[in-house]
């Protein structure tokens, strides 16, 4: 399995465990619409910075969710995992 495909899994796992019902099908229309770009491109085009690379930006945003969803368990907050996931 490519890193693509896996990072489609994880978005898609995602969507699934934390997005309400309500807001999943516009997720996925959203993904849709965007192809494979997302999960394709790079976070930047600059070289000189992280996730530079084809695959980046997917990689990148997993991340971010993963460590917001750390911290907003770690700090006990009230913030809903759909709302953190959904800024991730």
């Amino acid at each position: 399995m490519s890193d693509a495909s896996k990072n489609v899994a994880k978005v898609e796992q995602i969507v699934n465990t934390y997005i309400e019902e309500s807001r999943q099908e516009s997720i996925g229309n959203l993904l849709e619409a965007m192809g494979d770009q997302f999960f394709t491109a790079p976070a930047s085009t600059r070289k000189d910075v992280g996730y530079a690379y084809p695959g980046g930006l997917a990689d990148l945003s997993l991340r971010v969710c993963y460590w917001a969803h750390k911290l907003n368990e770690t700090m006990e907050s009230k913030i809903p995992t759909s709302s953190v996931m959904l800024v991730g």
